[in-house]
């Protein structure tokens, strides 16, 4: 059995981490007495902490894959919060210099939280999205201290749709990529716009971000199969 932490990371990572334990597991369900997964998550913001403490009862499952899920989920997600001085619980707001600040505020609690979290791992997958923020800045230190316990590290990074305007999906993209690289064994690089565009614009704007965090949540499944293939 395999060990593996997937940890969310700023705001865009929170509905990923939330929906990746909850969800149906698709096909992955024939694997998945191939692993035990632990969940966690790390922001500045705390709004998006108290979302993922109001998971502490996990939803009923009445299809087939109950046990499977229950085996899987016994972990809840673990938590914290940080640059609570340099943020003031509130999102870093694209501010990649804020971000640095709050790891550097924080980098002793990250680093005791990590540790415990990612103690007896046989891999660590971070997820986040670039936009410039928390996630942009925190996740390539977080991965560089991963790598430094000598746990392989994969991050996957949600690249900026189309409407949220081309300095965060070009230029703070291309501006950053290459410091994730630097930092993991592996980068994955989720583009969702595609699957974002496919939901009829009848439907909610929240149907269109599920189907999004689903993508995602499929990305993490393939790169959990492959290390056991």
């Amino acid at each position: 059995m395999k060990n593996v932490c997937i940890i969310g990371v700023g705001g865009a990572a929170a509905n990923m981490i939330k929906q990746y334990p909850f969800d149906c597991l698709s096909a992955f369900h024939d694997y998945a007495q191939n692993f035990k997964i632990k969940y966690g998550y790390i922001s500045s913001s705390l709004e998006e902490i108290h979302s993922i403490q109001g998971l502490v009862e996990y939803p009923k499952k009445e299809d087939l894959y109950e046990s499977v899920i229950d085996r899987i989920v016994k972990e809840r997600i673990q938590y914290i919060a940080i640059g609570e001085k340099t943020c003031k619980g509130l999102h870093c707001s694209g501010d990649i210099e804020k971000g640095k600040k709050a790891f550097a505020e924080s980098k002793e609690k990250i680093q005791d939280f990590l540790k415990n979290l990612t103690l007896n791992s046989d891999l660590v997958i971070t997820i986040t999205g670039i936009g410039g923020g928390c996630g942009t800045a925190v996740t390539p230190l977080i991965n560089e201290y991963i790598r430094s316990l000598k746990i392989p590290i994969v991050s996957i990074v949600q690249r900026p749709f189309k409407f949220e305007g081309k300095k965060r999906r070009e230029d703070e993209f291309k501006s950053n990529i290459d410091v994730f690289k630097k930092s993991a064994n592996k980068v994955i690089v989720a583009d969702a716009e595609k699957v974002f565009n496919t939901i009829p614009n009848e439907k909610s704007i929240l149907k269109k971000f599920y189907s999004c965090d689903i993508y995602i949540k499929e990305i993490i499944e393939k790169e959990l199969i492959k290390t056991i293939e």
